[in-house]
């Protein structure tokens, strides 16, 4: 037995169009999924920045303390460094089996004064 085709109805030329509910559900769906999506990437970004940044702090700090330990006197943060003490610590400082990567490296007294700069 055959099966008898189904029949649309003809519109009517003045009758409007049913709503597409299926298709503006799925427009607005989407929308909301890029939107979520969006800010989903931006959050997680951000975290990575910031992880990455307070690692590479850490990481610092713990090479700086590590190296430099033995290098530094009390005397090099209370004031300005004396002409040999600062050869001294020119020679710390640009040696690369201490710090390497390490551009630049400053001191600072208690107070906030610049005692030795690289």
């Amino acid at each position: 037995m055959k099966a008898a085709p189904a029949l649309i109805p003809a519109r009517k030329a003045g009758a409007e169009r049913p709503p597409r509910l299926a298709l503006r559900f799925a427009a607005y769906t989407g929308i909301v999924l890029l939107v979520v999506g969006v800010a989903m990437l931006w959050v997680v970004q951000r975290d990575v920045t910031s992880r990455a940044e307070s690692r590479a702090e850490q990481q610092t700090q713990q090479a700086a303390e590590a190296t430099l330990r033995s290098h530094l006197k009390r005397s090099d943060f209370a004031a300005p460094v004396d002409p040999k003490r600062r050869t001294a610590l020119d020679a710390v400082f640009e040696d690369p089996a201490f710090l390497s990567g390490v551009l630049r490296a400053t001191l600072y007294s208690p107070m906030g004064r610049v005692t030795y700069s690289t």
